[in-house]
């Protein structure tokens, strides 16, 4: 299965970087166990509030 999404951007925003922050928040919303080895370095990427 393919789902295509097509993004718009607000002016002076790297497109490539918004890319990748949503790409790795797609990734920790599948999280299961079979991702549990990689966990600390996916939490790297993400953002603290």
């Amino acid at each position: 299965m393919t789902i295509e999404v097509d993004y718009h951007f607000p002016e002076g925003v790297d497109p490539h970087k918004q890319a990748k922050v949503i790409a790795v928040g797609q990734t920790v919303g599948t999280w299961d166990a079979g991702f549990a080895h990689k966990e600390a370095t996916l939490r790297s990427h993400l953002a603290q509030k």
